[in-house]
C-alpha cells in the first residue's frame, strides 16, 4: 500500500501512521464525504493465510460493537480489490501517543497518571 492508493474506490491513502506486528495504519480520505479517517492493512503476507485474514476481521466486527469513548470506532471493513489484503477503517484520533508522551516527560504525576489508568480500564471493561 503507498499514500495516493484509493482502497474500495473511497479511501484515499493520505500519509503512514504507523506500523506494527499485524499490519500499518493509514491516515486516509473518505473520498465522497470528504472526512479523514485511519485505515489498518493487514499485512500481505499475513493476508496470504485464510485464519489471519478471518482473525482480522473478526476482531474488527468485535470492536465495532463496542461503544465507549475509550474505545475506536469501527466504521467499516473490507478486502483490498486485489485481494491481497484486508483492511479495518476507523475513526482517526488525534493527539499524542501515551507511550510518547512516557517518553518524553519520563514520570507522570499521579493524578495524571490516575486519570489514564482509570480510562484504560474503562475501555477494557468495555
Amino acid at each position: 500500500m503507498q499514500p495516493g492508493q484509493v482502497l474500495g474506490g473511497k479511501y484515499r491513502l493520505l500519509r503512514l501512521l504507523g506500523d506494527g506486528g499485524m499490519g500499518s495504519v493509514y491516515e486516509a480520505h473518505h473520498e465522497v464525504l470528504g472526512a479523514k479517517v485511519a485505515i489498518k492493512v493487514l499485512h500481505e503476507d499475513l493476508a496470504r493465510k485464510p485464519e489471519l485474514v478471518d482473525r482480522f476481521l473478526r476482531e474488527a466486527r468485535v470492536l465495532a460493537q463496542i461503544n465507549n469513548p475509550h474505545v475506536v470506532r469501527v466504521l467499516d471493513i473490507a478486502m483490498a480489490e486485489e485481494g491481497r489484503s484486508a483492511y479495518i477503517v476507523m475513526e482517526l484520533l488525534t493527539g499524542e501517543a501515551l507511550s510518547a508522551l512516557i517518553t518524553r516527560e519520563r514520570r507522570l504525576p499521579l493524578p495524571v497518571a490516575v486519570d489514564y489508568a482509570g480510562q484504560i480500564l474503562d475501555a477494557l471493561a468495555a
